[in-house]
């Protein structure tokens, strides 16, 4: 894994044109990977690994849903309906624990 740079190696400035649009994505990217813009932007266009930052709140609310609905279920007869939301939460979850 390639060390941080240091912001005295960080000697070249680039600058080019979004739209707000952009910018705003960029912001939003850059802040959800707990990275500055640049970081972002240098790692996203080098090809280098962006972090994903997980939200342990996100992750417990994903668990209580799927606690009552895991609930809901056994209650309904096992009503299908119940079984497809279930399966979501946990195809979620695995998407989630796979981007860590």
């Amino acid at each position: 894994m390639a060390r941080p740079l240091r912001s005295n190696e960080l000697t070249e400035a680039l600058r080019f044109r979004v739209t707000p649009k952009e910018r705003a994505e960029i912001a939003e990217a850059a802040v959800v990977a707990g990275l500055t813009k640049s970081d972002y932007i240098r790692r996203r266009v080098l090809g280098r690994k962006v972090p994903v930052k997980i939200d342990h709140q996100m992750i417990n609310e994903l668990r209580r849903q799927g606690g009552l609905l895991k609930h809901l279920w056994a209650e309904s007869g096992a009503s299908p309906i119940f079984k497809a939301a279930l399966d979501e939460i946990v195809i979620t979850m695995k998407r989630i624990a796979a981007a860590e």
